[in-house]
């Protein structure tokens, strides 16, 4: 038998995530189940949530009408240019507050609000969030924490 490419590894994967069994992969690439394994092992579904989320949203259209539908998609479609636009600048903002020392102990405050700002518009606020803001002043007290918190966003994003 010839050897995958990364192409069909890549497909079998993306079929995986969406919650087919190994026993289904095989059979569909027409590969063996152990090469299956191989290549999923260690990996959990990803996007099974996603898959049933859309069909649900899919069976509740198909009773709209296509005018309807399409008011539907184009409101999705702009909101979400939206949520990335925000989601987009408030990394970049993160990476220009990073990229520039501090030089006293105002800058370091205003990086540090500006991380926990762009936190919130890429992560959402959280119900920590919110009591931490109500309990506390929010400060980060340690280099180390802001660093953590500033990594901790990049790397999300």
């Amino acid at each position: 038998m010839a050897r995958l490419t990364d192409k069909q590894r890549e497909e079998i994967l993306a079929e995986f995530h969406i919650g087919k069994s190994q026993n289904e992969l095989a059979k569909q690439f027409k590969v063996s189940p152990a090469t299956i394994n191989k290549i999923c092992k260690g990996l959990e579904p990803k996007h099974v949530d996603k898959v049933n989320t859309l069909t649900r949203i899919k069976t509740d259209l198909a009773g709209e009408s296509e005018c309807q539908v399409n008011a539907i998609h184009r409101e999705v479609d702009e909101r979400t240019k939206h949520i990335q636009f925000f989601n987009s600048v408030a990394v970049k903002n993160v990476q220009e507050s990073m990229a520039h020392p501090c030089e006293n102990q105002n800058d370091f405050r205003a990086r540090a609000q500006t991380i926990r700002e762009a936190k919130e518009v890429v992560l959402g606020k959280s119900p920590d969030t919110a009591i931490q803001i109500n309990s506390s002043t929010g400060s980060i007290q340690s280099r180390e924490e802001f660093r953590a918190i500033a990594e901790d966003l990049i790397n999300r994003v």
